[in-house]
This record gives structure tokens, C-alpha cells and sequence, in this order.
């Protein structure tokens, strides 16, 4: 595995699993909710945490494919759902995809060859090396929405 590889897949991983340098991870910011806590909408109009989990999942899985060679434009289940309700099950399984296509994602960039990091992204005017680096920063910007949504439902 090349450094620039063993550099974004650490980065994915402190993003989602821990060890995050600018605070809480995703999986920590989303550990001990409850469904009703996850479908609260403290803020009118905004996303819940279910919706931003789903939402991330979604474009985790899409990378993938897309680093699979298939032209895909958006997560097949839409870019938000809308969920005001959620079973302690529902939670739990969204939980796990969201752990799958992560782990999914991060063999993709594992298996990736070094001379594929320049590869034109099929339908984008970007590059792979731009698309994976950003779905990290993806994450990010969006943990972030999730603590702050944290902090008004618990």
C-alpha cells in the first residue's frame, strides 16, 4: 500500500472510529442515542441525525462504486430521506450499513493501484485522488452537524 493510501484510509478511519485530533468521532457522537433522539428535529427545518447518518452511509457506498467503475450520481435511496420515526431495530441496522460501507469503502481504497489515484472519476469533472479525500471531509462536516444536534436532543 503507497503512503498517500495508508494516509486516507487513516484519516477515514480517526473520522468515523476515533482518535480524531479536532474532537469526537462519528461512531462516538452517535453511541448511547435512541431512536426518539435520532428522529428529533430540535432544530425546525433541519436534517435529524438519522437522516445525516443515512446521508453519509449513502455517499460512503456511492465512492465505492464509483471506485468499481460504475457511474453513479447520487445513493440509491436519494441524497435525505425524510424519517420522523425510527424502531430501536431500524437504528441499530442503519448503524451497521453505515459501519459496512465504511469498512466496504476503505477495501476499495486499500485495493486501489497507485497509478489509479489520477484516474478520471466516470461523469465528474474530478479526479479519484480529489473524490476519496473528499468524502472524508464529508464526514467531517458532517459529524459535526450531528454533535451539535447531539447536544440539544440528550
Amino acid at each position: 500500500m503507497n503512503e498517500e493510501t495508508e494516509v486516507v484510509l487513516a484519516h477515514l478511519e480517526r473520522a468515523h472510529d476515533g482518535q480524531a485530533w479536532y474532537g469526537p468521532a462519528l461512531d462516538e457522537l452517535l453511541r448511547d442515542l435512541t431512536p426518539e433522539q435520532v428522529t428529533a428535529r430540535p432544530i425546525p427545518g433541519a436534517h435529524n441525525i438519522l437522516e445525516l447518518v443515512l446521508h453519509i452511509s449513502g455517499w460512503l457506498d456511492v465512492l465505492r462504486r464509483r471506485l468499481g467503475g460504475q457511474r453513479v450520481d447520487a445513493p440509491d435511496e436519494g441524497d435525505f430521506q425524510r424519517l420522523d420515526r425510527a424502531s430501536s431495530e431500524a437504528w441499530t441496522q442503519t448503524l451497521a450499513a453505515l459501519h459496512a460501507n465504511r469498512e466496504r469503502l476503505s477495501k476499495a481504497i486499500e485495493e486501489l493501484p497507485e497509478s489509479a489515484w489520477q484516474d478520471a472519476v466516470p461523469g465528474k469533472p474530478y479526479n479519484v485522488r480529489f473524490m476519496v479525500t473528499a468524502i472524508v471531509q464529508h464526514s467531517v462536516y458532517h459529524a459535526g452537524q450531528i454533535a451539535l444536534l447531539r447536544k440539544l436532543v440528550v
